[in-house]
C-alpha cells in the first residue's frame, strides 16, 4: 500500500472510502474507480465497464511513473510522521480521552435538595 511507496487504484465503496478514494486520486497517489450503481436491468453493463474502468486505472498507475514517485514522497512523509504505529498510537489515544471524557460526564450526579419542586416533562 501506500505505507510502502505502492500507487493506489481505489474503489470505494461505503463510509470513509469515497473521501479518501478522492483524496488519494486528488494528491497524485493514484485513481480513483467509483462503483457503479445501476439502474435494473443495466447491472451486466454496468460490471463490464467497471471492469474495463478498473483495468485502465491499474494499467494507468503501474505505467505512469509520476504515480509510483509521488507514492513514494508520501510514504516518505509516513515514516517521518511515525507510520502505522503512530497513527494507531495517536488513535488510541485519543478514543481514551474520549471515554474517559464520556465516563466523568455519566458519573457525574446533581443532588438535589430535598425541598426541590421538578415540574414534569411537558409543563405544569
Amino acid at each position: 500500500g501506500l505505507a510502502h511507496g505502492v500507487p493506489l487504484v481505489v474503489c470505494p465503496g461505503f463510509g470513509d472510502q469515497p473521501a479518501n478514494a478522492a483524496k488519494a486520486d486528488a494528491i497524485g497517489v493514484g485513481l480513483q474507480v467509483p462503483r457503479p450503481d445501476p439502474d435494473a436491468g443495466g447491472e451486466l453493463a454496468a460490471m463490464a465497464a467497471y471492469r474495463a474502468e478498473v483495468a485502465a486505472a491499474l494499467r494507468r498507475v503501474a505505467s505512469e511513473p509520476e504515480f509510483a514517485a509521488t507514492a513514494g514522497r508520501f510514504a516518505a512523509r509516513l515514516r517521518q510522521a511515525g507510520g502505522v504505529r503512530r497513527a494507531v498510537d495517536l488513535t488510541l489515544a485519543a478514543a481514551s480521552r474520549t471515554r474517559s471524557a464520556q465516563d466523568d460526564c455519566s458519573a457525574t450526579t446533581v443532588q438535589l435538595p430535598a425541598s426541590a419542586k421538578i415540574a414534569p416533562a411537558g409543563g405544569a
